[in-house]
């Protein structure tokens, strides 16, 4: 069942990416638009002020059966892109691991096209 995330979801995601070894995002860097397919997997989409949205933290379930995740993933990033057109971008940017070749064929079945390799993503801590 893919819903909308709420922070009451925040304890979930919290558990799977430490199961997957990621990073904890903290809850207040998270955007206000995000889908969670319960039990399985979760995304956010950030918007910009232009017709660019970007599509990140993507985190599965590890314990949830590979084919019920697999199913679940493809709903998420369907409707993160139906949310993104609804929301009024034209473009949709996201960032994969160059080792996660399972995320990137599941991109590239969804149209999305790689435009950068060997690229290392740089974040600076404002506070």
């Amino acid at each position: 069942m893919l819903r909308r995330y709420t922070h009451f979801d925040y304890g979930i995601i919290t558990e799977w990416a430490r199961a997957r070894q990621f990073p904890v995002l903290p809850q207040e860097f998270l955007p206000a638009t995000g889908l969670i397919h319960e039990g399985h997997c979760v995304g956010f989409l950030y918007g910009t002020d232009s017709k660019i949205c970007w599509m990140e933290w993507i985190i599965s379930n590890p314990n949830s059966k590979s084919s019920e995740r697999n199913t679940a993933m493809n709903e998420l990033l369907d409707g993160l892109i139906e949310e993104a057109k609804r929301q009024g971008f034209l473009i949709m940017f996201s960032s994969v691991e160059a080792a996660n070749k399972k995320l990137t064929d599941r991109y590239g079945s969804k149209g999305f096209v790689m435009t950068d390799t060997g690229m290392n993503n740089m974040i600076k801590d404002l506070r």
